[in-house]
């Protein structure tokens, strides 16, 4: 997963690079959108939420 894979990379990064500012603010904007898709997956009815489930 993506996400994985920035948090691996950002502990090796100058904390105060460019690189690092920018890893920070990929994972915290894809925290943010596998937050937003538990919520809508979480509100569609129990037999239609497993269609969507290789979204995430």
């Amino acid at each position: 997963m993506m996400l994985q894979e920035y948090q691996a990379l950002l502990p090796h990064l100058d904390h105060d690079s460019d690189a690092a500012r920018a890893c920070s603010e990929h994972i915290e904007k894809l925290l943010n959108l596998k937050s937003s898709l538990m919520k809508e997956a979480g509100s569609l009815p129990d037999e239609r939420e497993k269609d969507f489930s290789y979204v995430a």
